[in-house]
């Protein structure tokens, strides 16, 4: 994650989407290192124990999760300083339109860290 956090070069204290979250462990790792985040996931289920995690590490006040398609977000154009997405792109039939969605909320000049573990997939 210090590599990541390196290439993506956000400003301290910015805010970074976490896409695709999950459990929201990566998240809890962007936190500890001074940034706030925003987990996005489309598993409610699974945003309710990332949401515990989050509270037992006592970083409420820098984490924060919404339950949304990474195909249509709700975040205005332009919100977040760089963006995190492991092992997700694969997983999304319409990829190209998420991807689209990625680049629209990313500040001009902000970076995206799209890390995949299937190169077959897309």
């Amino acid at each position: 994650m210090d590599r990541i956090l390196a290439i993506l070069r956000a400003p301290v204290e910015g805010l970074i989407l976490d896409a695709g979250c999950g459990m929201g462990y990566h998240s809890l790792r962007i936190a500890r290192k001074g940034f706030r985040c925003v987990g996005v996931d489309l598993s409610l289920r699974v945003l309710l124990k990332a949401q515990s995690h989050i509270a037992h590490a006592g970083l409420n006040h820098r984490v924060s999760l919404a339950c949304q398609a990474l195909e249509d977000l709700p975040f205005a154009d332009e919100t977040f300083d760089a963006i995190h997405c492991r092992g997700v792109l694969m997983h999304i039939p319409e990829w190209d339109k998420a991807l689209a969605q990625r680049c629209r909320v990313l500040k001009t000049g902000g970076r995206i860290a799209l890390l995949e573990l299937n190169d077959r997939s897309l």
